[in-house]
């Protein structure tokens, strides 16, 4: 079973949002990193989640694969976005 979620680039910034599927976002997050390198994002972009409790976190990414969150605790995506931003 997958997670269910959509996907918007916000200012360069890949931003993925839970939508309440049978997985959650951060238990699915591999899967979701492969299926955005399918779709031709460029994981070198920030990408930050917002999970199913409405708080937005950042995704490490290096070479392609999963290495971790980022802890931004926003709750709102133009925060996650400026914070992740002034990570990278």
């Amino acid at each position: 079973m997958r997670s269910i979620y959509e996907v918007q680039v916000i200012d360069g910034v890949i931003c993925i949002t839970d939508l309440d599927g049978v997985k959650s976002v951060t238990n699915d997050i591999e899967e979701i990193i492969g299926d955005l390198a399918r779709a031709g994002l460029s994981l070198d972009a920030p990408i930050i989640y917002c999970d199913s409790n409405g708080i937005w976190d950042g995704v490490k990414v290096e070479n392609g694969e999963f290495k971790g969150f980022r802890i931004l605790a926003g709750q709102f995506r133009h925060e996650a976005v400026a914070a992740i931003k002034q990570m990278t």
